[in-house]
């Protein structure tokens, strides 16, 4: 590892780039989807480990990335839904290729987070699943 590979990975801290994010997503999404634009921006970086030099709406996730894998897709998933408090249903799944089509999914497909767990099943109430 080089001096330069070690400093840069000094300045990869999470607050670095949430504030790249926010950069990110202000040059490059009208003012309506920027919020999920950051966030969707922040788990490709964080999740691929690429630079925000690299994105671009018309980035190919899958070829460009390097998103190939099932386990990235769901870190993805999961890092969009922890940053915007969401989540998706299982149904429609994403099937488009690049970081606009992403957001748009993300902007039609996103619901809010239930404010209460739901109730608990036997298995749970008797101690065989724990919450």
């Amino acid at each position: 590892m080089s001096i330069t590979d070690k400093f840069r990975g000094w300045f990869r801290t999470e607050s670095f780039l949430r504030r790249e994010s926010l950069k990110w997503a202000a040059l490059n999404f009208p003012a309506a989807n920027q919020q999920v634009a950051r966030a969707v921006g922040y788990a490709l970086v964080a999740t691929l480990g690429v630079d925000f030099k690299q994105l671009a709406p018309s980035t190919d996730i899958t070829a460009d990335l390097g998103a190939n894998e099932w386990a990235e897709w769901a870190e993805i998933q999961m890092g969009v839904e922890e940053e915007l408090g969401c989540y998706f249903p299982p149904q429609p799944t994403f099937s488009g290729k690049t970081v606009a089509e992403l957001v748009d999914f993300v902007v039609s497909f996103r619901q809010p987070r239930p404010t209460r767990m739901p109730k608990r099943g036997v298995l749970s109430s008797i101690g065989w699943c724990l919450p």
